[in-house]
């Protein structure tokens, strides 16, 4: 039987490349087995069920660069931006800079629910979950605690505000436990024509608990 090798797109050589260069900085064994995962894998294709309708190996010409940590800067021109956009949010807003959770721009979350950084790695079996993984900055748990009620949705702001093309990696984990009853806005700000977003989102229910769950994006502006 001869086995059928497929050479790595322009794409998945960039992503290697740029796995290899946060790996020299901070190695992590989890995170070089999720990309060992993925590479293995390589970029979805129609041939992958989950992907029937979309070949992004096909589609993907190449990754874009990974932006940076937000700098002081950055923070105080975020600051400015969202100034003033108080009445667009309704209950408590909590603010991505970069895909970094940016405590000094979000709000105070309400009774019975918390957060904190570090969500859990969630077992999916897709080839992106992995990319996910191993290229996402430190990410956080929302959690939602036993039979709490929260009134109002809790928004999460997602800001990438640089004009020229870059990805931007981020991973969110909302836990409610059991009885708990919340809902969630995730807005995703900045985007354009070069802008590569791999947000992921897990959310965990616990026996009884209940959660709406809504995502909408916006250009530059």
């Amino acid at each position: 039987m001869t086995a059928h090798v497929v050479n790595p797109s322009a794409a998945e050589r960039t992503l290697a490349r740029q796995f290899a260069e946060q790996e020299r900085r901070e190695p992590s064994p989890a995170r070089a087995a999720a990309f060992a995962r993925f590479a293995a894998a390589g970029l979805p294709t129609r041939r992958v069920e989950a992907w029937h309708y979309t070949d992004l190996r096909a589609s993907m010409a190449d990754a874009a660069p990974i932006l940076p940590a937000p700098t002081g800067a950055d923070i105080e021109a975020a600051r400015g931006w969202l100034a003033g956009r108080e009445r667009f949010v309704a209950g408590a807003r909590l603010v991505l800079l970069g895909g970094r959770f940016i405590a000094e721009l979000s709000d105070r979350l309400p009774a019975g629910v918390s957060i904190a950084k570090g969500p859990a790695a969630a077992a999916v079996d897709d080839p992106l979950a992995d990319l996910n993984a191993a290229l996402s900055p430190p990410g956080c748990t929302i959690s939602v605690a036993r039979d709490a009620k929260v009134a109002e949705p809790i928004t999460l702001v997602h800001l990438a505000n640089e004009a020229s093309s870059h990805s931007v990696y981020s991973r969110m984990e909302i836990t409610l436990d059991a009885g708990a009853r919340a809902s969630f806005v995730e807005l995703f700000e900045g985007g354009h024509a070069g802008v590569q977003r791999h947000a992921a989102t897990v959310l965990i229910l616990a026996k009884g608990a209940s959660a709406a769950h809504v995502r909408a994006a916006a250009g530059r502006g």
